[in-house]
């Protein structure tokens, strides 16, 4: 497995991972500012493409596989960088979300993902937002979306898939590279990027 810290000389790679309305967007944008980086994110067309063929309703398996597929141009995006990256989500969220949504086990997970995971180039650290489901479904009501996709409605409407989504992200992080977890429930905007910034510079 690669890791970005196989050569010291390379800019710092954050990810922040964490369900919808954790504060995922604000936060990268925060470290990429102090950092002087930029914030990498899945492509415009990797997320149309998904939008426009239906892809949430596609069996666990080809979703999978396409998830996979997003995650290693990231990996090459970032192991081209010559400046600091903060990922605004990386590999973490989309293969916990169908954990969530039990659609695969993690043994079925680790045998598609796994040659993938050990070959990606991995974060320095990476921050794992969470927050109440309360506060969750309020910031995303706030968002005014008119036509949300599968993973912001579930969010929305099921605490137990929240639930079920921190514990795999845990879980699989936990795994792979160095995490922080930060509770953004009761904090401030303010309060919640002055926290992922004191944690990413102490690593």
């Amino acid at each position: 497995m690669k890791t970005a810290d196989d050569d010291d000389t390379m800019p710092i790679v954050v990810a922040v991972e964490g369900p919808n309305g954790s504060g995922k967007s604000t936060v990268a944008r925060h470290l990429a500012s102090i950092l002087d980086g930029r914030i990498v994110r899945y492509p415009e067309a990797f997320l149309q493409f998904r939008a426009e063929q239906g892809l949430d309703e596609f069996p666990a398996i080809p979703r999978l596989l396409y998830y996979l597929a997003g995650i290693a141009q990231l990996s090459e995006t970032i192991a081209g960088r010559d400046s600091a990256v903060v990922c605004d989500r990386y590999f973490a969220s989309p293969i916990a979300l169908l954990v969530a949504e039990q659609s695969l086990n993690e043994e079925q997970i680790l045998r598609h993902a796994g040659p993938l995971l050990d070959s990606i180039v991995m974060p320095h650290i990476t921050l794992l937002l969470s927050a109440d489901h309360r506060v969750l479904r309020q910031r995303l009501a706030m968002r005014g979306i008119e036509r949300p996709g599968a993973s912001m409605q579930q969010t929305a409407t099921s605490g137990a898939f929240v639930d079920r989504w921190n514990k795999a992200l845990r879980k699989l992080l936990s795994a792979r590279c160095s995490t922080i977890e930060i509770d953004t429930t009761d904090t401030t905007i303010e309060r919640m990027c002055q926290l992922a910034g004191r944690a990413v510079i102490r690593a």
